[in-house]
């Protein structure tokens, strides 16, 4: 390896889809959500002709993430796959503590019962007059509601406020039907 740490002609932005390298260890993980180990021959594309490849799936929370070995020249030993293990626990470990830990983005917002109605209604899409009808409340209280959630979320336009809404956790996509 070069004395500045980096792989040999592993630069930032290469990808490992197969649709641009080709068949490998990585992609395969992903596409099987299972441990996969590749070596020189298995790859026809020049870029990874002399790699082994042992990548393991890690499903972290919403998202899945791959843990690869890469070596030249080395065949994956033991060694490699135990050291594969071990770090998949600890990343995994330190993710799930660092969603425990994570404040959120924007502090959560105590809305009353009508805010939160008249709120739900613009995410929907409906105009004061509909939200009003559907409510059972006045027009004027549905705009004072309005203007009381624009202040709340620091919004200049509704489309911001569900935006800003939504993000804060004040509801969730399932409760509008989306």
């Amino acid at each position: 390896m070069p004395p500045d740490g980096r792989f040999p002609s592993l630069d930032e932005g290469v990808s490992f889809a197969e649709r641009y390298g080709g068949t490998n260890a990585i992609a395969l993980s992903l596409r099987l959500h299972r441990p996969v180990r590749t070596e020189p021959q298995h790859h026809y594309c020049a870029f990874l002709s002399g790699w082994y490849l042992c990548a393991l799936p890690l499903r972290l929370s919403t998202q899945t993430l791959c843990l690869a070995i890469v070596t030249e020249r080395e065949s994956i030993t033991r060694l490699h796959l135990t050291l594969l293990g071990l770090l998949s626990q600890t990343v995994s470990h330190r993710y799930r503590e660092s969603l425990l830990s994570r404040t959120p983005e924007h502090p959560p917002v105590r809305l009353s019962a009508q805010q939160r109605a008249v709120l739900l209604c613009l995410a929907r899409g409906m105009t004061e007059r509909a939200a009003a009808a559907q409510l059972h409340l006045c027009e004027d209280t549905v705009k004072y509601h309005k203007r009381n959630l624009f202040r709340i979320f620091s919004a200049p336009c509704s489309v911001s406020l569900v935006v800003k809404a939504l993000q804060s956790g004040a509801f969730s996509l399932e409760e509008i039907g989306v």
